[in-house]
């Protein structure tokens, strides 16, 4: 396995943790992206309900939940490959040149 980064932890964080079994990476990637939607929502409702100050505050949760989505979607593409090898040396696997 060449180490460097790895583009499919980047560009589909998600799918790619849950299929190596790297489950916090996968539940980081869940929440976020939950949190952003669920956020976005909220926000879109309580606008129609002329509740401007607490859309606001939730247009800033989903903004903040975003970027933590991206953050994560960065340090698994920055870190994904030392991650699956260090799993594979835990498991008995030896590094060959």
């Amino acid at each position: 396995m060449k180490l460097g980064f790895c583009w499919i932890g980047f560009f589909l964080p998600g799918l790619w943790a849950m299929s190596e079994g790297l489950w916090r990476p996968f539940a980081f990637t869940a929440l976020f992206f939950k949190l952003m939607s669920v956020s976005e929502n909220a926000a879109a409702e309580m606008e129609l309900r002329s509740l401007s100050d607490i859309a606001s505050l939730l247009n800033i949760a989903a903004a903040l939940s975003a970027l933590a989505y991206l953050l994560t979607m960065l340090f698994c593409g920055l870190f994904g490959k030392r991650w699956l090898v260090a799993r594979l040396r835990k498991q008995g696997y030896v590094e060959r040149s």
